[in-house]
Parts: structure tokens; C-alpha cells; sequence
């Protein structure tokens, strides 16, 4: 009788996973999946919209700054630049016959900043060294111009956006050269 007690007690069963237990598995698998890929989603537009909305506030206090304090065009500028990995904008102003910078503002990591115009192809940023943005404004008319290194202004009329893109999350600056107004817009 022991041994029979002992056979019955060890007998383990065979039994697999059932096709519902397994359908249910790959349910929780597939909705898991599904919550990831919308937040890694979620995440990605609001980096590309975040650096959309400083780099659109820094443009437009830029102008103000150059209307109010700047004694002549090229005195307060910007450069926007890639170091590495990550999307730089810089504010360097004239005082007293010398040029000084402010501290980089940080527009966000692995994102990338492109800018056109209907005349113009489309350029990417890159790092300082390379393709950057450099971008003042018209002391007596507040348009958007272009710093060039040796100091000196030129039109800027061709640039009319500025796009900051995560992955497929695309957000755009409109940009009226002739009068430097910036219209920060979603798309």
C-alpha cells in the first residue's frame, strides 16, 4: 500500500500549455509592446517639440534684445551648432568694442535641427565646426539677417523655417525674414 501511496503522490503530470493559456500570454506580450512603442513615441515628440518651442523663444528675444540694446546690426547674435550628440544654441553680443558670449543653451540631445526655404535646399545642422545656423536681426527694421564670422551681415531672406525632427516627430518655426517675426507652428 506504500508504494502505491508513493506512486500516486510523485506522478507528475504532462500537461503543456494550453492554446488559451498561450493566446493570453501573447495578448499581454502584444499590449505591453504596444504601451512601449506609444510612450518611446510620446517621448520623442515632446523632446523635438520641446527644443521647437526654446529655439522659437530664443529667436524672438534675440530680436527684441537687438532692437533694444544693440547699437547696430551684428552687435547681438546667435549660432545654433550640434556638439556630439547634442543641439547647442548660443547668444555672443558686442560690449565695449569686444565680442562675449553667453552660456549654451542646451535644445535637446539626439535630435536633429534642419533649416530652408522655398529658395534654398534644405540644410542640417551640424557641429560647430561645419554647417551651424547663425542668425541676428536688422537693428533698424528688425528683418532676419545672416552673421557672417568676419562681423559682417548679408541677407537672410532664403531662410523662412527651421524644423527640429525626433525620429518621425517633425515640428516647425515659420520664419518672415523681411520682418523677423517667428510663428512657432506644429505640424
Amino acid at each position: 500500500m506504500m508504494s502505491d501511496n508513493n506512486h500516486v503522490v510523485n506522478r507528475k503530470s504532462n500537461k503543456g500549455i494550453t492554446i488559451v493559456e498561450l493566446v493570453i500570454i501573447i495578448a499581454i506580450i502584444g499590449i505591453l509592446g504596444g504601451y512601449i512603442a506609444y510612450n518611446v513615441g510620446v517621448t520623442n515628440g515632446y523632446r523635438a517639440r520641446k527644443a521647437k518651442n526654446l529655439l522659437a523663444s530664443q529667436i524672438s528675444e534675440l530680436k527684441v534684445r537687438t532692437l533694444s540694446k544693440a547699437v547696430k546690426t551684428g552687435d547681438i547674435y546667435m549660432k545654433v551648432y550640434k556638439d556630439g550628440n547634442t543641439v547647442y544654441s548660443k547668444v555672443f553680443y558686442k560690449e565695449g568694442g569686444t565680442t562675449k558670449e553667453e552660456e549654451a543653451i542646451e535644445l535637446g540631445s539626439r535630435i536633429g535641427v534642419t533649416f530652408g526655404g522655398n529658395s534654398m535646399t534644405a540644410t542640417d545642422i551640424g557641429d560647430e565646426s561645419t554647417t551651424q545656423l547663425v542668425l541676428c536681426f536688422n537693428r533698424s527694421n528688425g528683418s532676419l539677417m545672416k552673421y557672417v564670422s568676419s562681423g559682417t551681415v548679408s541677407d537672410l531672406s532664403k531662410i523662412e523655417y527651421i524644423k527640429t525632427k525626433v525620429f518621425e516627430k517633425e515640428y516647425v518655426i515659420e520664419l518672415v525674414p523681411a520682418t523677423g517675426k517667428v510663428v512657432n507652428i506644429t505640424r
